[in-house]
């Protein structure tokens, strides 16, 4: 067993993944929750489909709970604190210019490196500032799919052709795939990864400079067909597998969300790749296309009907109480790690009070498993905590972490 390079030690509340199941569960919130709530800015950029999240809350106070309020900001300055209402945009404060923007696209978010940087420019002003920033993502739009219908070359691996745009990538805006291994077919170097790399340099933007701003991943629409679907559903899922092997990101699963339906079904359609293996993709419901009434929505600003937009709203609300639930989590241990005999590790780490600490290991973080290794019980004191560990030899690497909890 060797400890160094090939030993990762993690600690965190672990992922938070928002999906279809969570949905409903926005009746559970309580009066804590909805005030804490109340008091944080949920910035949503993203083009036209982004605007699904943002009516999602306004249907949801005007027609199920009106104790959920919010304020929706689309133009000019962007709305200070306060703890009146949930504020929700798409704003982004453009230094170039010394005023405030509204949108976002690719270029935004992932293609651009000059881009990056004045969106984590946005972030430091937001934090710096005092607009009490509390939750920043990119709101999906036909990224993944539109201006390059499935014009890659054939994907020996996946049997597709890959879709998608990417302005202000440093090949053109050309169709793009989930990671570098696809470069021969789409001759683009931005891929799925891309967003992946530039949404944790948000992460650790925030992390470094101790903003209190929460930086989420999310999925992409499913108001596509065909090719275009199945390779938009690969792309989700490249987001789903990569939030669920990290330790504390979270995703609010767009996708997911739109294609079960309030009865608890499920859409997909069958498919066959061009190898003619047969294949499903999942497809937003039927009645998520329709608004209140029952009229037909699609044809809306967001692509989406009432429906599913109240869906979004109610999603958005839970995972909004909850991360404000997590920010009041003791912090996460830093890990120390030796050996204190041959083959026998020794972790240490500094615990807070009336906190419960998890500690876990795994061989393999591909398989997004962890096994308990032991619990550490609240206790109304700070301490030093030691763990000794003797690995099976069969594991030549491994991985360790602590979760942490609040005590009951």
């Amino acid at each position: 067993m060797f400890i160094g390079p090939v030993w990762s030690l993690h600690s965190s509340a672990g992922p938070f993944i928002v999906d279809h199941t969570c949905v409903a569960l926005y009746t559970n919130l309580t009066t804590t929750d909805i005030a804490r709530v109340k008091t944080m800015w949920a910035d949503i950029l993203g083009a036209s489909h982004s605007l699904g999240y943002r009516v999602g809350c306004q249907l949801l106070q005007s027609n199920v709970d009106s104790r959920l309020q919010v304020s929706v900001t689309d133009s000019g300055p962007m709305e200070g604190p306060t703890t009146n209402h949930l504020r929700i945009s798409r704003a982004y404060w453009n230094t170039n210019y010394g005023s405030w923007g509204y949108g976002g696209n690719e270029q935004t978010w992932y293609t651009s490196p000059p881009d990056i940087e004045l969106t984590k420019a946005h972030l430091t002003y937001a934090n710096i500032q005092g607009f009490g920033l509390a939750v920043f993502g990119f709101g999906w739009s036909w990224q993944p799919s539109w201006h390059n219908l499935s014009t890659s070359a054939i994907d020996p691996v996946y049997q597709v052709q890959w879709s998608g745009s990417s302005v202000g990538g440093p090949d053109g805006d050309l169709a793009w795939a989930l990671d570098a291994q696809s470069l021969a077919s789409t001759s683009n170097h931005i891929c799925m990864d891309t967003y992946l790399q530039a949404t944790e340099q948000y992460r650790e933007h925030c992390r470094s400079n101790r903003y209190a701003t929460t930086v989420v991943f999310s999925t992409a629409p499913v108001d596509y067909t065909g090719d275009t679907a199945y390779q938009v559903f690969l792309k989700n899922n490249h987001i789903r597998s990569y939030v669920s092997n990290t330790t504390d990101a979270v995703l609010f699963d767009y996708a997911d969300i739109l294609c079960w339906d309030d009865a608890g079904n499920r859409t997909t359609n069958a498919w066959s790749d061009l190898g003619g293996n047969p294949k499903f993709y999942e497809w937003i419901a039927a009645d998520n296309y329709l608004n209140l009434d029952g009229s037909f929505g699609g044809s809306s600003g967001y692509h989406i009907g009432e429906r599913g937009a109240l869906r979004l709203g109610k999603a958005l609300w839970y995972m909004l109480a909850k991360i404000a639930e997590r920010s009041l989590l003791p912090p996460p241990p830093l890990l120390q790690a030796s050996f204190s005999s041959p083959g026998v590790i020794q972790l240490q780490f500094a615990a807070s009070s009336n906190a419960i600490y998890t500690v876990e290991f795994s061989s393999d973080l591909a398989s997004a498993s962890w096994q308990t290794l032991t619990n550490f019980s609240s206790q109304p004191y700070e301490r030093t905590i030691q763990f000794l560990d003797q690995p099976s030899s069969t594991n030549a690497s491994g991985f360790y972490r602590v979760a942490v909890q609040p005590a009951p």
